[in-house]
């Protein structure tokens, strides 16, 4: 968006009645070419700045390229040496794909060694993984735009996806990134689903929307005004109207937001409700519950198994938890 644009945010947000302290800004490799303006600027004004990168380069290259399809990692580096240059504080957005899970224990120690983000996010089996069989012939893109299947009338979604991850992989994931941040950056680098399960063991309650007993934390609003109930779920049937219409607030706890909002419990298969780690999980995000419980029942989450894996890894950890936590 170049420098005015953000220039012009942070003017807007300083003349509101309740200035926020701190914004969010993404800064993606195609605009790495920008950086030392940028750098300088989001010292400035508390802007958290996220960067999109995985190591190694073959693997960040083979899903992250230009629209010219040319490699991008090389950019990327320059701008995470901006950063460190400046003293900015980022952090670093890395994706599960299935090429990349089974090489977990190449890509964490060196993305922490060599990139040093403050904050490690994973975005993981999301929508990248469930691709329409009709965009994914020929496209590479994980963009999540592109990624949206087509939503059944109830929650979840129907058929015509390309499934890109298994759980298995996405379990494997998540227990060896677990096992290298316990053993040595607990308490030195966030990483956003080890902080929300911990919460979760520990009875503070989720902090991601996708482990909660309730759809209610991600709501979107579109360029034009339009809110809809989740940002997975950017769909006709998904939305609550119109912020010039009505005020935000009456649309956030309107009858449909709150009918979207319980039906992730409410329609869990028993297979679910009757699971050891029911509580960390709540079925995981509906957008992913589309295959079948081993007794036929609809609804089960594709990642099931690959959770379990990592819940029962942390769990085992839970009294080492508490006595660092002082719990």
């Amino acid at each position: 968006m170049g420098l005015d644009f953000f220039q012009r945010v942070v003017e807007l947000q300083k003349s509101t009645r309740n200035p926020v302290s701190v914004s969010k800004a993404t800064c993606k490799p195609t605009a790495s070419c920008s950086m030392m303006n940028g750098a300088l600027f989001s010292g400035r004004t508390q802007f958290l700045v996220g960067l999109s990168i995985d190591r190694p380069a073959e693997l960040h290259d083979l899903y992250r390229y230009s629209k010219g399809n040319k490699p991008t990692f090389e950019r990327v580096i320059a701008a995470v040496a901006l950063l460190h240059q400046h003293k900015i504080v980022f952090s670093a957005l890395c994706s599960g794909q299935p090429r990349q899970c089974p090489q977990t224990d190449r890509r964490l120690p060196v993305l922490r060694d060599q990139v040093r983000p403050r904050i490690i996010s994973s975005s993981g089996p999301g929508p990248a993984i469930f691709v329409r069989l009709h965009r994914a012939i020929g496209i590479r893109t994980s963009c999540r735009r592109w990624a949206r299947p087509p939503p059944n009338r109830a929650i979840g979604f129907g058929g015509g996806r390309l499934v890109r991850v298994s759980p298995n992989d996405w379990g494997y994931f998540l227990t060896r990134v677990w096992d290298e941040w316990f053993k040595h950056d607990y308490g030195k680098v966030f990483v956003d689903q080890f902080e929300n399960v911990i919460s979760q063991m520990f009875g503070r309650g989720p902090q991601k929307c996708i482990s909660g007993q309730i759809c209610d934390k991600a709501l979107t609003i579109e360029f034009n005004g339009d809110l809809y109930s989740c940002d997975h779920f950017v769909y006709p049937e998904y939305k609550l109207g119109n912020i010039r219409d009505v005020h935000q607030g009456d649309l956030v706890f309107s009858e449909q937001q709150k009918k979207f909002a319980f039906a992730k419990s409410d329609t869990l298969p028993q297979y679910c409700r009757s699971c050891a780690y029911l509580e960390l999980c709540w079925g995981e995000c509906p957008k992913n519950r589309f295959i079948k419980t081993p007794d036929g029942e609809k609804g089960l989450n594709y990642l099931c198994s690959g959770l379990k894996a990592f819940y029962a890894k942390v769990t085992m950890d839970r009294a080492e938890l508490g006595r660092r936590l002082a719990l």
